[in-house]
């Protein structure tokens, strides 16, 4: 199986009609339990960001010096 973008979802189906939801639902769980569900989500320097409105202040974080 290949997909338009050029990946290939080898075992794909096998995967979402097996452990694939039940990965979701562990990684989903995980996510809230430690606090960093949101989208987008970043840690930068040990410090949380979730949401769009942080992403100018986190690209000026990263630029180069």
């Amino acid at each position: 199986m290949r997909s338009r973008a050029g990946g290939d979802g080898t075992g794909l189906l096998d995967y979402l009609a097996g452990e694939g939801p039940h990965e979701v639902d562990r990684i989903s769980r995980a996510a809230v339990e430690t606090g960093t569900f949101g989208v987008p989500s970043l840690v930068v320097d040990g410090e949380l960001f979730r949401g769009r409105e942080h992403l100018p202040d986190i690209r000026e974080m990263l630029a180069p010096a």
